[in-house]
């Protein structure tokens, strides 16, 4: 009997790395889609995507799926995603692939680490003596469309990085496919160019030990030893259970900027009306006002320290009147916002003056 080992850390799903959309979005702009109106149905802005520390929500990942499939056209959407993406857009992760010894080594810790981008674990990797396969756990399903792009994203973009990182243009020894054959397979061919296999039980990369013994051009045994660390911190943070007020809140701190901190706004990007998420949080005793108020609480000391006004600061909280956001900041704080920003300016100024 093959002896075969498995590497997977199985956790509840929770939310994925708004980085994931990033090469879609750009796929989208060069065939001329409006990718504002897109990100927009699905409760996102393009910001959204830039900003390396916001996740979202596991349903609003798979609506974007949904909606980028039905307004891109393409025979294989998820392969051009793949091929879209640059060097460093999966940042802390991609590096600790990339600083491995090997690609066999780079994957083990992709496997074991991606949950840093999708607070799942998406892959299994299966490792026998003679050959290692890469099986996609298809969080989207495999049927419809958007899950068929899925699967072509998420096997495609591992072949294109690891290309990249070795060098060498290798490619996996089978391909197989949960859904049907579509009609042309070139796109298929062209990007993996192996045999293909459709209609199977499992979608996977099926790679030849050889090929798993490629070193990594960037391998650096100190550098991964310090990645590792940092990202198995950040998994731990990504992974560990939340409240859902907890949630609400980063939510709210990650929309203020774009003024879209509301409470039907916030609702929608967690597929609930605002009356069901004001349930959720009253069983958690507190209500999204109060998180609200905590948040711009923040913001706002945040915003005072970094010597801006505070007319300029009560603009960026959402704030119409100004006078509304002293009277405000004095009931979260006990003092006036302009005490509060002349006493930082002047201390960080006495300090300058020291230095």
């Amino acid at each position: 009997m093959t002896n075969t080992r498995r590497t997977r850390i199985p956790i509840e799903p929770s939310e994925v790395s708004a980085l994931i959309l990033r090469a879609a979005i750009k796929v989208a702009d060069e065939q001329g889609t409006d990718s504002e109106a897109l990100l927009a149905r699905v409760g996102l802005v393009s910001s959204d995507l830039e900003d390396v520390d916001r996740y979202i929500p596991r349903d609003t990942e798979e609506r974007f799926w949904r909606e980028f499939v039905s307004e891109v056209r393409g025979p294989a959407l998820g392969l051009d995603v793949a091929k879209a993406l640059d060097r460093g857009d999966f940042r802390e992760l991609e590096f600790l692939v990339r600083s491995a010894a090997t690609l066999g080594d780079g994957l083990d810790r992709l496997v074991t680490f991606n949950q840093l981008l999708h607070g799942q674990s998406i892959f299994e990797l299966l490792r026998a003596p003679d050959v290692l396969r890469l099986r996609y756990l298809h969080p989207h399903g495999s049927d419809a469309a958007h899950g068929r792009a899925a699967t072509q994203f998420a096997l495609a973009s591992i072949v294109e990085m690891t290309r990249d990182a070795t060098e060498r243009a290798w490619h996996p020894s089978l391909v197989r496919f949960r859904f049907p054959a579509p009609s042309d397979t070139g796109p298929y061919e062209a990007v993996f160019k192996c045999p293909l296999a459709f209609d199977e039980e499992q979608s996977e990369l099926v790679i030849d030990a050889a090929n798993a013994e490629i070193p990594m051009v960037q391998a650096d045994s100190a550098l991964h030893e310090v990645l590792e660390n940092v990202v198995s911190r950040q998994v731990a943070e990504v992974v560990e259970p939340q409240g859902f007020g907890e949630r609400v809140r980063r939510t709210i701190e990650g929309s203020l900027a774009h003024g879209s901190a509301t409470l039907d706004a916030v609702a929608r990007r967690f597929s609930m009306s605002p009356r069901t998420l004001q349930a959720h949080l009253l069983r958690e005793s507190t209500s999204f006002q109060s998180l609200l108020a905590e948040a711009r609480c923040d913001q706002a000391k945040l915003l005072l320290a970094r010597g801006r006004t505070v007319t300029t600061v009560a603009y960026l909280l959402g704030y119409r009147d100004v006078r509304a956001f002293r009277r405000a900041f004095r009931k979260w704080t006990g003092t006036s916002a302009s005490a509060y920003r002349n006493q930082l300016v002047n201390a960080n100024g006495a300090m300058k003056a020291s230095a």
